[in-house]
């Protein structure tokens, strides 16, 4: 292009140039900046005057000098950004962040690398997206390793939710066992009654010392030991007035009146007929 023509399209370009590129040159976005730029160099045939194909006169500071300073500048800074980036988006963890939260956090890096002409494939995606899910998925991780056909995104998203959804039930369940056994042993400590290995009232007591068995080894049942009874005749244990040698005898003087006795004595007889 001859210089009458460049400093014809100069009057043009110069006041309008934010208009064909919308883009604003920052620290972090100059590959992106340049993509958009480069095209209108080009489109107006002004490309050799920054990629050093036409020669500009030495006196003047050159468009291509510019340019290769703008590169030094600002070329070294997106690609440490692009890094960064990548890190973050091989290193992600899903953590305490709900799914919706955490393919959002996803999302937003995918784009940042979009933005500075580094795009991600969908497979990677998904790659990264699995292995930053916690250990509770990891069912969820096998089935979609090992699927045959290929998962979009958004369906993976979609999955991801209702994974989600099943964790928080199986979770709420668990809890719920937890808390409903916690009350119940407390409420049998308040009752003083200790539990034993599955949850029923213990026969221990003391020291864990259970009843005297006499009869262990017989393969009769412990029987509870119970008081002897006390005669109110002869105020002896072991038998009860209806079965004391006494009962008849009027002359024994017992506690009882020789008219009780009898009516006594009369009534278990009368009983037994």
């Amino acid at each position: 292009m001859s210089t009458v023509s460049a400093n014809r399209f100069s009057g043009y370009l110069v006041p309008n140039i934010a208009i064909l590129v919308s883009i604003k040159l920052e620290n972090h976005n100059y590959l992106l900046w340049c993509s958009q730029f480069l095209p209108v160099l080009r489109a107006h045939g002004l490309i050799g005057f920054v990629d050093g194909s036409n020669v500009c006169p030495d006196e003047f500071v050159t468009s291509r000098a510019v340019w290769l300073a703008l590169e030094r500048c600002f070329a070294s800074l997106s690609r440490s950004h692009i890094i960064q980036l990548k890190s973050q988006l091989q290193t992600i963890k899903k953590g305490s962040l709900s799914i919706d939260e955490y393919v959002k956090k996803i999302k937003h890096i995918v784009d940042s690398l979009a933005a500075v002409c580094s795009p991600v494939d969908d497979e990677d995606i998904i790659i990264y997206t699995l292995n930053g899910l916690p250990p509770e998925y990891g069912p969820f991780r096998t089935s979609i390793r090992t699927r045959s056909a290929p998962i979009l995104l958004e369906e993976l998203h979609v999955l991801l939710q209702c994974e989600e959804l099943n964790l928080d039930i199986t979770q709420t369940s668990s809890t719920d066992i937890l808390t409903t056994a916690m009350v119940a042993s407390k409420e049998a400590n308040k009752s003083g009654t200790p539990l034993n290995n599955r949850g029923g009232k213990s026969n221990f007591h003391g020291r864990g010392r259970g009843p005297k068995n006499n009869n262990r080894g017989r393969g009769n049942p412990i029987q509870p030991s119970n008081p002897k009874p006390c005669c109110q005749i002869c105020n002896r244990t072991g038998h009860t007035a209806l079965d004391c040698y006494h009962r008849m005898d009027y002359s024994y003087q017992g506690r009882h009146p020789p008219s009780q006795l009898a009516a006594m004595a009369a009534s278990f007889n009368q009983n037994n007929d």
